[in-house]
């Protein structure tokens, strides 16, 4: 039998509290039949014993019992819906602003986002915080989906008169193409199903939307200038058999070569072996993922690099936009972890902490930083997409965005 690969494409689901992120997501499971009838039987049996008058679809992606008591969304939720050929990670995020640092967690994986707005009240700062947080990880496409259109009769007059209000509010943070679809996550109008409750709307449902965009674009990722030096980052260590999960961000691996730690002062290693969807292959190549046994047993760290030529460094300062969510002091020690590797800092400034208007308290906040890094001479073009700055006990302190630019000192 012929395993067909599917290809993937995240989506964020972000909105205020009560908007019905996890409704929408719930209707998303249910239409697009990726929910089995035991869960559905589940949610339906639980609905009515705790008194709900139908049952609370939410709660295919609300987890956590102390959700399910609040009615409200804490962690983030991942599912998956498998839809013509897409495995879609649909990501829904917290609408609370006490959980805003899981909000940017989901926000910070995602490829496209999906906001959610009532139409049956007006749009709150946190809606304008997710569309901030999504330009700052240079989230390009978003479908504002103008949800509860029951509660007003489904009438375009109201429809039009809330996108124009949303886009004059929020044109600074929106990319040049927003889609917006009038749905009922309730009623599962415009989510996978048009019920033609909306005559006066020519676009497609949110689902259809979203098969689009993953056709159209590839999803972001973070690269390297082609160069001559290969780079396999470690996602995870085994020291009992030697081994590690890399995945290869440049170049090519191969079995028998000599590679080398960059942040272990270039240390020598020599692989053994290497498995790549289980089977024993001699090399991977830029893009693929695999598992390498060294001959000897070697220091491997999680997010350090291996490449196959030895590299030195160089001091570099970078300006990035970011989220602070602890305060930051200068005479402590931190690491920047990127989809590229990890990297220690050598200094930080803010320059401005008062970037975000809609600001209610210290923390979270919007910032601008320098940081100064050790950077090994590879030519990145987009090292530092969507980054964390730590601390020495682990916190994270810091969410960083995109940062096109480096300069040398």
């Amino acid at each position: 039998m012929t395993t067909v690969q599917q290809k993937i494409f995240k989506v964020a689901i972000a909105g205020s509290t009560d908007d019905g992120k996890s409704t929408l997501l719930g209707r998303l499971l249910i239409d697009s039949e990726n929910v089995t009838n035991d869960q559905l039987e589940a949610i339906s049996a639980e609905s009515q014993r705790l008194g709900r008058p139908t049952p609370e679809i939410a709660w295919l992606t609300d987890g956590l019992s102390t959700e399910q008591a609040q009615r409200i969304t804490i962690d983030v939720a991942y599912r998956t819906i498998r839809w013509k050929g897409w495995r879609m990670l649909l990501i829904d995020t917290p609408g609370h602003l006490e959980y805003i640092q899981n909000t940017t967690t989901g926000l910070s994986q995602a490829d496209s986002l999906v906001l959610l707005v009532d139409i049956s009240r007006d749009f709150t700062d946190q809606t304008l915080r997710h569309l901030q947080l999504a330009k700052m990880f240079s989230i390009s496409h978003i479908a504002v989906v103008v949800n509860k259109m029951d509660t007003v009769g489904y009438r375009s007059d109201i429809f039009e008169s809330f996108v124009s209000k949303f886009s004059s509010a929020a044109g600074k943070y929106l990319p040049p193409s927003v889609h917006y679809i009038p749905a009922s996550a309730l009623y599962g109008h415009n989510v996978v199903k048009n019920q033609g409750l909306t005559p006066w709307y020519s676009g497609v449902t949110l689902l259809e939307h979203l098969q689009r965009i993953a056709e159209s674009c590839t999803p972001s990722s973070p690269t390297v200038e082609p160069h001559p030096v290969a780079i396999g980052k470690i996602f995870w260590t085994l020291p009992t058999i030697n081994g590690a999960g890399i995945k290869v961000i440049s170049g090519m691996i191969e079995v028998g070569k000599k590679l080398y730690l960059p942040l272990r002062d270039n240390q020598e290693v020599m692989i053994k072996k290497m498995y790549h969807h289980g089977q024993q292959v001699k090399s991977l190549r830029a893009g693929q993922s695999g598992v390498i046994i060294a001959e000897a047993q070697y220091p491997f760290e999680r997010d350090w690099m291996l490449t196959d030529s030895p590299l030195s460094s160089t001091a570099i300062v970078v300006q990035v936009d970011a989220l602070q969510l602890l305060p930051i002091s200068m005479g402590h020690k931190y690491t920047w972890i990127t989809p590229l590797g990890t990297f220690p800092l050598l200094g930080i400034k803010i320059l401005n902490s008062n970037v975000n208007p809609l600001q209610l308290s210290d923390f979270p906040k919007f910032v601008s930083l320098l940081i100064e890094i050790s950077l090994f001479s590879i030519p990145y073009s987009r090292c530092f997409d969507r980054g964390l700055l730590i601390d020495s006990d682990g916190r994270v302190v810091v969410v960083t965005g995109v940062t096109q630019v480096a300069k040398n000192l």
